[in-house]
């Protein structure tokens, strides 16, 4: 998608539909649970399949880059077909009720005891708050499942303004990550585990970036410190540290598995880039504020970014 090489890409398609299409035979590989998957479009909560939900977000994404690739490949129609169709099945958990994603029965009824504070079970060290923004591919539809604009920016503020309240009776004790999410005090983000970094991102679908900017911001600065104790969590791949990074430089790829980014607000007022995979080698990035006031709290004015290649 991006033009990195190196590897018989052809080769690495086909695993990708043999690893989205068969379970095992050890843990790390395949998908548990994807006889469910194919046939209903979510992995039930009753069937024996632990974070069912959160397997069922993350396979409808992966569903969605395999799609992506087949485009690139230029594969038949009905398999390009097949995979964009799957990458929507994160509907299939979202309940207009709640505005959250919900475990769902094999019988296609929702669970009704459900807590969106409870750890663990049918999501994967973290809750309902955190994996209900786990549709990196169709920020627009869940957007409009959610009610438009104005819902869905409120449903982002209520990660925020809601006390680092738990339920940590699907793991049976407090795991590192919610403690960490205490630690932090802003609300059920829970920045230290990687499902929701990037949520705060989202404020851009809805019309209100400043608010990106303002949780931008405010993650920088209190979350990354150079301090024994100024890291705020999980590393896993060099995620957390890639947030940084991308944030320092004021856009992020919400959307892995494709050329967008979405703008935050940068920390340097001119940045310079050496692409060594790029047709154009050297990517300019400046930023003009509009907003006077201190950057280290940038609330209402806008980060406009100019990009320009030589």
């Amino acid at each position: 998608i991006k033009g990195l090489r190196g590897y018989d890409i052809n080769t690495l398609y086909e695993a990708l539909l043999h690893g989205a299409n068969n379970e095992g035979p050890m843990t790390a590989v395949g998908r548990a649970g994807v006889r469910f998957y194919n046939d209903l479009g979510y992995v039930p909560y009753d069937v024996r399949v632990n974070e069912n939900a959160a397997r069922t977000l993350e396979y409808a994404y992966d569903d969605f880059t395999i799609y992506q690739l087949a485009k690139a490949l230029n594969r038949p129609k009905e398999e390009q077909e097949l995979y964009a169709t799957r990458s929507l099945n994160y509907r299939h958990l979202y309940d207009k009720e709640t505005k959250l994603m919900r475990p769902r029965l094999r019988s296609g009824e929702f669970i009704q005891q459900f807590n969106p504070l409870k750890w663990g079970d049918a999501f994967t060290e973290g809750n309902s708050w955190h994996y209900s923004w786990s549709v990196f591919q169709d920020v627009a539809g869940l957007r409009d499942l959610m009610g438009g604009n104005a819902a869905f920016i409120g449903m982002l503020d209520s990660v925020f303004s809601q006390p680092p309240h738990f339920d940590e009776s699907g793991y049976g004790g407090v795991i590192h990550e919610i403690r960490e999410m205490q630690i932090a005090n802003m609300g059920q983000y829970a920045h230290g585990n990687q499902p929701i970094q990037h949520m705060i991102y989202l404020y851009n679908y809805g019309g209100q970036p400043w608010k990106a900017q303002y949780w931008v911001r405010e993650s920088l600065n209190r979350l990354y410190k150079a301090t024994p104790d100024g890291y705020c969590g999980d590393e896993d791949n060099g995620q957390t540290s890639a947030w940084y990074v991308f944030s320092a430089m004021g856009f992020y790829p919400v959307t892995p598995g494709t050329n967008q980014y979405v703008m935050g607000a940068p920390l340097f007022k001119k940045l310079k880039f050496k692409l060594t995979f790029s047709v154009n080698k050297l990517c300019r990035l400046k930023r003009k504020l509009n907003d006077s006031r201190s950057d280290k709290r940038q609330t209402r004015g806008s980060a406009d970014a100019q990009f320009s290649r030589d």
